[in-house]
C-alpha cells in the first residue's frame, strides 16, 4: 500500500504521518521505485498504536517515541519490557521526592510486590500528600478500598494480556491497556456517580 491507503485506513493525513516518520514514531516504507514507496501491514499497525498513544492518550511525542523504543527492544525480555512501557507512561512527580511511608505502608497491608524504581509509587506518596494538606484526609480512609478495586482492574488487564498471542501483542496491547484503559474507567466512574446521585435524589 501506499502513504495514501495508510491516511485512508487511519484517518490520520499524509503530513501528519510523514511528521511521525522525521520524529522516528513510524518506520519508512519500502523504496519501489523512483517517487514510489510501499507500506505494509506492520506499518497500518504501528500508525494505528501511534494514534492511540498521542491522540487519545495524548501522550507528548517525546514520550511516545520512549514508549514504542520499549515496545521494539530486540532483547524481548517480557516483564522487563512491560516495566519499561509502563514507567515510560507514567508521569513523574515533581521535583521535590514525597515522602513513601504511607505507600509502603499501603503495599505491605496489601501484600504487593512493587519495584521502587516504579515512577507510580513516589507519584501516590505526592498524591496523598496533596491530600492531606487540602484536609481530604476522607479519601485516605478508604484508600484499601481503592486499591482493592484496582487490584480487580489488574486482574483483568493481566488476563487480557494472557490471551494475547505473540509478545510484541502484549505488549502493544499492555500500552493500549494502561493508556486507553484509565481513560475508560474514568469515563465508567463519572457515569456512575451520575448514576448513584440521581439514585440518592429521588430516594
Amino acid at each position: 500500500m501506499r502513504i495514501g491507503d495508510l491516511s485512508k485506513l487511519t484517518g490520520i493525513p499524509v503530513p501528519t504521518i510523514k511528521y511521525y516518520q522525521r520524529e522516528g514514531l513510524l518506520p519508512y516504507g519500502e523504496r519501489a521505485g523512483y517517487n514510489q514507496v510501499h507500506y505494509a501491514e506492520e506499518h497500518l499497525r504501528r500508525l494505528r498504536l501511534v494514534r492511540a498513544l498521542v491522540d487519545l492518550g495524548r501522550l507528548p511525542i517525546a514520550t511516545a517515541k520512549q514508549v514504542l523504543e520499549a515496545v521494539d527492544e530486540p532483547e524481548k525480555d517480557l516483564f522487563k519490557s512491560l516495566g519499561q512501557v509502563h514507567y515510560a507512561i507514567t508521569e513523574r512527580p515533581g521535583d521535590a521526592e514525597p515522602a513513601t511511608e504511607p505507600v509502603h505502608e499501603l503495599l505491605g497491608r496489601l501484600g504487593w510486590q512493587v519495584s521502587e524504581e516504579n515512577p507510580s509509587l513516589t507519584a501516590l506518596a505526592g498524591l496523598l500528600g496533596t491530600l492531606t494538606e487540602l484536609g481530604h484526609t476522607e479519601l485516605l480512609t478508604r484508600l484499601d478500598d481503592y486499591a482493592a478495586l484496582a487490584g480487580q482492574l489488574a486482574a483483568l488487564d493481566v488476563g487480557f494480556l494472557e490471551q494475547r498471542g505473540s509478545q510484541d501483542e502484549v505488549l502493544e496491547s499492555a500500552v493500549v491497556i494502561t493508556l486507553l484503559g484509565d481513560v475508560l474507567v474514568s469515563l465508567l466512574r463519572r457515569m456512575a456517580q451520575e448514576d448513584r446521585s440521581t439514585r440518592f435524589r429521588e430516594s
